[in-house]
């Protein structure tokens, strides 16, 4: 079941104060998430192997989510303006290091398989960690499955591999996800942004990685 659970985050990939604040622009630095699970009583033991924080590093058009997994490490780079992307998994108890490279046709295919979300903006709104945020649903056309999503304009960042799933759908920046997954209910919260400079950003597959295909990855979970 965890592996589930964990190749589903990845698919995926793939969140205080009531005082407002004027917009903010950070073009380089990271933006961070607090995650939730709320699992059926079957899946309560993997509760403590997901990943508490998401963070997302970008410069420019260069992006990297990272996801640790306690039992794995996650890092997918990805490039905004030419649809390419790196993913990098590090399974330190298999001794295993899996490097995945995408193509814009590896992205569109990706884009095929994911469910056909029908966007709605509500006129509902509230601050949320002092930014002024208003409420998105999404519901997915052929499951009736809903995704809650809670946006800001008063934060403006680049387009990055973790919202690049909800570009032109939705307006601002993605304060807060809700949403079920393999049967949990995920609620991904804000939880910094923070202008600082990044490096390391690049497509290159770094020594000691065997490189894989998705298939190829997907297959050794099962599916």
């Amino acid at each position: 079941m965890i592996k589930k659970i964990t190749f589903g985050l990845i698919a995926f990939i793939c969140l205080g104060s009531l005082a407002t604040q004027a917009q903010k622009k950070v073009t380089e630095g990271y933006i961070s998430y607090a995650a939730e699970y709320d699992l059926p009583p079957d899946q309560q033991m993997a509760a403590a192997m997901l990943p508490k924080e998401y963070k997302i590093y970008y410069k420019e058009n260069l992006s990297k989510f990272v996801m640790d997994l306690g039992m794995m490490t996650n890092q997918m780079t990805s490039d905004s303006k030419t649809n390419t992307g790196l993913m990098l998994m590090d399974i330190p108890m298999a001794k295993q290091k899996i490097a995945v490279k995408f193509t814009e046709a590896d992205y569109e295919k990706q884009k095929e398989m994911m469910p056909d979300y029908e966007f709605t903006k509500t006129t509902e709104s509230k601050a949320i960690s002092g930014y002024n945020a208003i409420k998105y649903n999404a519901k997915d056309k052929e499951s009736g499955n809903e995704i809650e999503i809670w946006t800001t304009k008063d934060l403006e960042i680049p387009s990055n591999s973790f919202t690049q799933a909800f570009k032109d759908k939705i307006e601002g920046t993605p304060l807060v996800f809700v949403t079920n997954m393999n049967g949990m209910k995920v609620k991904l919260s804000f939880k910094e942004l923070k202008a600082e400079s990044v490096t390391g950003l690049n497509l290159t597959i770094p020594e000691g990685y065997t490189q894989m295909t998705m298939e190829e990855l997907m297959s050794m979970s099962g599916r």
